[in-house]
């Protein structure tokens, strides 16, 4: 085998060796002003930038999604009451700006509502508020699963 050291290959070979100090010296400054000009800090200053933008809109999107999923109700049109368990409102009684289970105790008392399986006709059983999973009253019935 041919145990050459590779510093003395690369002497041989010198790419650089009959150019002169002044000229080296040129191409030095020609190149470093070009490596800097390259890494120019504001083209990273605008992506950090535009990056702490999009994080910024995509952070309010989120807060607003959240607001506007989880709200409650603001304007209530009628509460619905219903006979059974089932949940199906059989009438809808006009709200007077609350959510009070006992709204439907009048169509129970005047018979308009009635469940022998539940309670005699006339008579009011316990009405319970049947809320959703967010928390907001939908309808009275007398007892909630």
């Amino acid at each position: 085998m041919n145990e050459r050291d590779i510093f003395d290959a690369l002497r041989e070979v010198d790419p650089a060796g009959g150019i002169d100090p002044q000229d080296a010296a040129r191409i030095k400054a020609r190149v470093r002003a070009r490596v800097l000009a390259d890494a120019s800090p504001h083209r990273s200053g605008r992506r950090r930038l535009l990056l702490a933008v999009a994080v910024t809109i995509l952070a309010l999107a989120a807060v607003a999604a959240a607001v506007y999923l989880t709200r409650q109700p603001t304007q209530i049109s009628g509460i619905g009451c219903s006979e059974d368990l089932s949940g199906d409102a059989v009438y809808v009684v006009e709200s007077t700006g609350g959510l009070d289970p006992q709204r439907c105790a009048a169509l129970w008392a005047d018979g308009t509502i009635t469940n022998p399986d539940i309670t005699p006709p006339g008579q009011i059983p316990p009405l319970t508020g049947c809320v959703n999973d967010a928390g907001t009253l939908t309808h009275q019935r007398p007892g909630c699963l």
